[in-house]
């Protein structure tokens, strides 16, 4: 092989020789370490423009990912929390099936989820329990008569179609729920209209159980009809469950004295939600985010998986019905076959609809929902000073309503309250939102502020507790909120309580 003869070159004033391989030595023959300006200058310009392109990469990769995550977040049609896939169901093999049916949720299902049979004695050191003011809806009832109805006649022309659907082949459910659903019959007679259930007596009774070791001292005396204020609506189902829950309360023989000492319904107080409707005299308030839930990509979603599963098409109405079916069934009597017809995912989809609908019609989506809640919250005021600061004051004060008007009473004391307003195109975002009617308003949902006395007026503490469940107050330092703190967060409301302003609010 021919080898190059070495060169010299003279760099800087060093003699530097270039071998026959091209590598460059110093005079004694070693690799050299130096480098011309030429050389120093072209590894600068490389190390740039290296750095350069590194920059233009990355900041090319956060464009694109904060892309899409805004395309994520605007995008309005977006399933992303809703599952694609599809597979046959089958809800009768489900130990624990989801029921958390916003507004018709069974009462059970909060108590086994959140543990409320485990109670002891609540106690606040240094202090005794002295007054209750409860405020709860009616318990579990039946459907009314329209929607028995309804059920009565078109649900069992679905089920024909179904089982047509069921021979085609076209169904994809499993075949011990296909078997249940053709032997479903409906259990409720247009004359169940809206009364409570036995299943609802006794989640009344259950509460009472749990009041009574929550707080024995001040259930312990004997019954005294000046000790007692008792409310109801002119709907029968609040009559009946205040009637359950004094059953519980009292002796047999104090509980028909009670009963004989009850008055009539006071609907100004405890319907006081339907009084700007009169005013108004205005249709059904059409939601929009409802509307635009509703003809969005989650709704269309649900509807195919329905109708998938079942063999025939489902529409809303059709969907409506089914769910109320399920719901009503579940509460009263356990479960229903018509609730193999959705998944958890369905229901959750369902449930979110359910919830934007109750934000604008009775939370904060509008200022006059919650501001007509000013009569009960005037009545708490009253009662609660008077049992603070006058002796033989009654001391056990319990109101039974419907679900519109507790929505609006949570909503008037701060309770549930989200950072930012529920929205149509939020359904991922708003997965654990506190708004959530299955936990706040079920059947039989309770709102009880509970008085203590801790050795002098000025001393005595409120503690607040939604669905047996102790709550902080917005507004109170803790827990056990100075009764005095209390009253100046509430007193104004009280004070300023005129429909002829709430009900001109938009």
């Amino acid at each position: 092989m021919l080898r190059r003869k070495p060169s010299q070159i003279n760099v800087n004033g060093k003699e530097l020789k270039v071998n026959g391989n091209g590598n460059v030595q110093d005079g004694k023959g070693k690799p050299s370490t130096s480098s011309s300006p030429s050389d120093s200058s072209y590894r600068t310009r490389v190390v740039s423009r290296t750095t350069l392109l590194f920059l233009v990469l990355l900041v090319a990769a956060i464009l694109i990912i904060a892309g899409v995550l805004l395309y994520l977040l605007l995008k309005k049609d977006d399933t992303a929390c809703y599952p694609t896939r599809r597979d046959v169901t089958c809800y009768h093999d489900i130990s624990k099936p989801y029921r958390l049916y916003s507004t018709k949720t069974d009462y059970r299902t909060l108590v086994e989820e959140q543990k409320l049979n485990d109670v002891t004695e609540f106690v606040v050191p240094g202090c005794k329990a002295h007054a209750i003011f409860l405020l709860q809806r009616h318990t579990t009832r039946y459907p009314d008569r329209d929607n028995i109805i309804e059920m009565r006649d078109s649900l069992p022309l679905l089920l024909s179609s179904v089982h047509d659907a069921f021979n085609e082949k076209k169904t994809h459910l499993c075949p011990k729920d296909m078997e249940r659903l053709q032997n479903w019959t409906l259990s409720f007679v247009p004359d169940d209209d809206n009364r409570v259930s036995k299943s609802g007596e006794e989640v009344v009774f259950e509460q009472v159980r749990r009041f009574k070791k929550r707080f024995p001292t001040l259930f312990e005396k004997t019954y005294d009809p000046k000790d007692y204020v008792v409310g109801f609506t002119s709907r029968n189902r609040t009559l009946e469950t205040a009637k359950a829950f004094l059953q519980e309360l009292l002796t047999k023989e104090d509980y028909e004295r009670a009963v004989n000492n009850l008055g009539g319904p006071q609907d100004a107080l405890l319907q006081f939600h339907k009084e700007c409707a009169k005013r108004q005299k205005k249709k059904k308030l059409v939601v929009e985010e409802v509307e635009r839930f509703e003809g969005g990509a989650y709704m269309k979603a649900l509807l195919d998986a329905v109708s998938w599963r079942l063999g025939v098409t489902v529409n809303r109405t059709t969907l409506k019905l089914i769910s109320r079916l399920c719901s009503f069934n579940a509460a009263i009597l356990g479960e229903s076959p018509w609730c193999a017809a959705l998944t958890e995912d369905d229901w959750k989809v369902l449930e979110f609809r359910e919830d934007l609908d109750d934000y604008y019609k009775d939370g904060y989506g509008r200022e006059m929902n919650y501001a007509q809640a000013c009569p009960v919250v005037k009545e708490l005021i009253y009662r609660l000073r008077n049992a603070s600061a006058v002796p033989d004051q009654p001391t056990k004060l319990l109101y039974f309503s419907h679900s519109g008007g507790f929505k609006k009473v949570v909503a008037r004391l701060g309770l549930m309250r989200d950072a930012l307003p529920l929205r149509a195109d939020q359904y991922c975002a708003l997965a654990s939102r506190k708004w959530r009617s299955s936990y706040m308003c079920p059947f039989n949902a309770n709102l009880a502020f509970m008085l203590y006395k801790c050795g002098g007026a000025h001393n005595d503490v409120v503690t607040t507790f939604l669905n047996e469940q102790l709550q902080q107050l917005p507004g109170c330092p803790s827990m056990h909120c100075p009764f005095k703190t209390f009253l100046s967060l509430y007193e104004n409301v009280a004070e300023t309580c005129s429909f002829d302003d709430i009900c001109g609010l938009e």
